[in-house]
Formats: structure tokens, sequence, C-alpha cells
């Protein structure tokens, strides 16, 4: 009673994962930087097929604290009922989901953006430690 499943979500995503305490999907790329930006803990099944790059994203998010790796030939009933289980210890998720937001980079499109124009108008690009910090959200 205290999960929704959905086979798809379009224009409702946003909101879903605003109300989500916790999701339990595929290691694509932009799903886990939405999990990021909203700061969700994530239990993550990689997609087989993906030679490989959803297993290496999946990786990064375990290691940092912020997911658990379920492989999908593990992924069944039992395997969904230990994530949901992970609502009632509050500790742990407040953790994970601390670790999740420590990923997001609110600021990555103004990075970009600071790169492209370097570029653009031909001069040195910025030092990588301040691209990082625009992309985490820091303006200094």
């Amino acid at each position: 009673s205290r999960y929704r499943p959905f086979p798809f979500l379009h224009d409702e995503m946003a909101a879903a994962l605003a109300a989500a305490d916790l999701l339990v999907g595929r290691a694509g790329a932009s799903t886990l930087a939405e999990a990021a930006a909203f700061g969700l803990p994530v239990v993550i099944v990689p997609y087989p097929g993906a030679s490989g790059h959803q297993l290496a994203n999946a990786e990064r998010v375990v290691a940092a604290g912020a997911g658990r790796l379920v492989p999908d030939e593990r992924f069944d009933a039992a395997a969904l009922l230990d994530a949901a289980a992970l609502l009632d210890r509050p500790a742990e998720h407040a953790a994970m989901a601390a670790a999740a937001r420590s990923l997001a980079r609110p600021g990555a499109a103004e990075a970009v953006a600071e790169l492209v124009l370097a570029l653009a108008q031909r001069r040195p690009l910025p030092e990588p430690a301040r691209i990082e910090r625009l992309a985490a959200g820091s303006a200094t």
C-alpha cells in the first residue's frame, strides 16, 4: 500500500520523483541524475543488454552510498520487498538520501555553458575545479 507501480511516466515524472521516497529502476545516466537531483536513494537494477555502461553507472552510485545494486537475474518479488524495507530504516534511508544529494549537479548546464563559451571565444578553458564548483551549484 506504500508504493505505486507505473509502467511508464512521461509528463508526470517530476511530480512522481518529488513525491517518492525511494526509486527502484534501471541505471541509465538520466535516471540516476534525476534521482540524485531529488535526493532519492536508489535500488538499481542495471539493464544487462546495455553493454556494461549501466553497471558502471550503478557502481558509482553504490560507491557513493546512494544506492544498492541488484543484478537483473536476481531481481524478483523478494528483492523488491527487500528494497522497500529500506523505508522502515529511517537512519539508513536518510544517509542514502544525503549521499544521493551529494551526487547531484544542479549547476551542470551553467558549467557546460561556461566551457562552450570559452571555446567559442577562443579563450583558455576554466580550471577543472571551477567547473566542478559550478556543476555542484556553487557560483564562486
